[in-house]
């Protein structure tokens, strides 16, 4: 789970681990932009959130005010999706779990980077899947123009169910091994079959195809 940062006019990404909603407080996919910014947050946890906590025996207070203890952290950015931030955290434990009510948070340090980077306005995509990179294995890379902000929630593909061996087991002869093809040949075109094993393989850091 990664947030990914793409600077205008820069050929470049800034990408920050990021912790999304639990089961039942899903972060929402879809398009939506920075409508505010705000630093040293404070927080009114809505009537939702305190009957949640309520039943996990937790009273809230009314209002979080600037402080270590502040859920929202040191920064916020506010979405156009009403009750959603991308925000820091008071426990940086959380980065990179399904934990929040549904916001975006960061570590302080990378809040307050991210922060620093980001206007109002930016266009924000939120999507699920696990390819790290920002366009589909069909599409053309060079006519692809990802949204400056990119939150991405990985997912791990389902395991397929074990089936019951009917036939006795028995020796197969290993084929040899081919030697690695290199991703980008030496004209600079892709190599279709190396990228699909790397886009197969979930990770989500990003990479330098030139340099493997």
């Amino acid at each position: 789970m990664r947030l990914f940062y793409y600077p205008p006019g820069q050929d470049t990404v800034v990408t920050f681990p990021i912790a999304i909603g639990k089961r039942g407080w899903r972060t929402p996919k879809g398009q939506t932009s920075v409508i505010g910014k705000r630093r040293n947050p404070t927080w009114t946890p809505p009537a939702s959130i305190r009957r949640e906590a309520a039943k996990r025996g937790k009273k809230l207070k009314k209002v979080y005010r600037a402080s270590p203890s502040n859920p929202l952290g040191t920064r916020a950015l506010r979405l156009g999706l009403p009750g959603y931030l991308i925000h820091g955290t008071n426990k940086p434990y959380s980065i990179g779990k399904r934990i929040s009510h549904g916001c975006i948070r960061l570590r302080r340090s990378d809040i307050e980077h991210l922060f620093d980077l980001v206007a109002v306005d930016t266009p924000v995509t939120i999507v699920s899947q696990a390819s790290r990179l920002p366009y589909s294995p069909t599409e053309s890379p060079e006519n692809y123009e990802p949204a400056p902000i990119v939150a991405k929630k990985h997912h791990k593909p389902r395991r397929k169910p074990k089936q019951r061996k009917t036939t006795p087991t028995r020796k197969v002869r290993r084929r040899p091994v081919d030697e690695p093809t290199p991703i980008v040949s030496a004209n600079n075109e892709f190599n279709m079959r190396q990228l699909q094993q790397e886009i197969d393989s979930g990770a989500v850091t990003p990479i330098n195809l030139s340099d493997l």
